[in-house]
């Protein structure tokens, strides 16, 4: 409505959408897609783990001054530029140690349906119905910029979530502890309890963020999608 200000998060979208929203994909050919960034600003990064990303990164490469591209998980890995700020480093160096992070991220999700990977293309029909009928939760992790799943939890959500915080943070020594996200689609309140719990119990951590997922994960995973996001030594 003209005049009227609507802000809502993914829930409100999820509630609002009666079918799971298809993927799609934009064709930009030839398109001068950071004309406007180029003016605007000295530098800018493109980040992505889909063909999408490394096609756009491409294009940037050698077109635009100041366009570096994040390969793979390092979009998960921003939280990094703390420890190489401006002042400190010039932003191609901010950049490469951005990428050096990129083979020591754990990024991983577990998901409570698969609805919307059936409408995304990603999973078949008869797999996302066997799953339903056996009440398997896939737990997907991102290696080597691909997507795959490594483990299938069975049950009650809220019990499998901590069990994939427990294993995923239980006795392990090989992690960085300054920071974990834990990012989400929306979740019931069981489900986060039960997963904050866990990252108290098992994680080492000096700060944790909790963020909403963003547009790729909330469209492809759909609500109830949650991981656990940290950094190897």
């Amino acid at each position: 409505m003209k005049g009227v200000n609507v802000i809502f998060g993914s829930d409100g979208v999820y509630n609002r959408l009666k079918n799971c929203p298809v993927p799609s994909m934009p064709v930009y050919g030839n398109t001068p897609i950071f004309t406007c960034p180029q003016n605007a600003y000295n530098t800018g990064a493109v980040s992505g783990t889909s063909k999408v990303g490394a096609v756009v990164g491409t294009l940037s490469k050698g077109t635009v001054s100041g366009i570096y591209y994040l390969t793979g998980s390092a979009q998960n890995t921003v939280s990094g530029a703390t420890a190489a700020s401006a002042e400190e480093f010039a932003s191609g160096e901010i950049a490469a140690k951005l990428n050096d992070l990129t083979p020591r991220v754990e990024a991983s999700f577990l998901l409570d349906q698969l609805a919307y990977m059936v409408k995304g293309g990603r999973c078949s029909a008869a797999a996302a119905l066997g799953a339903n009928l056996l009440n398997l939760k896939p737990c997907i992790e991102v290696k080597d910029g691909k997507l795959g799943v490594v483990k299938k939890y069975r049950g009650n959500y809220a019990k499998c979530l901590a069990s994939y915080v427990k294993e995923r943070l239980a006795d392990r020594e090989d992690l960085m502890g300054d920071i974990l996200f834990v990012t989400h689609t929306p979740v019931t309140d069981d489900c986060h309890a039960a997963v904050m719990e866990a990252v108290s119990q098992y994680g080492k951590f000096e700060t944790v963020y909790e963020t909403d997922a963003g547009c790729t994960v909330s469209c492809h995973c759909g609500p109830g999608t949650l991981g656990v996001l940290f950094v190897r030594k």
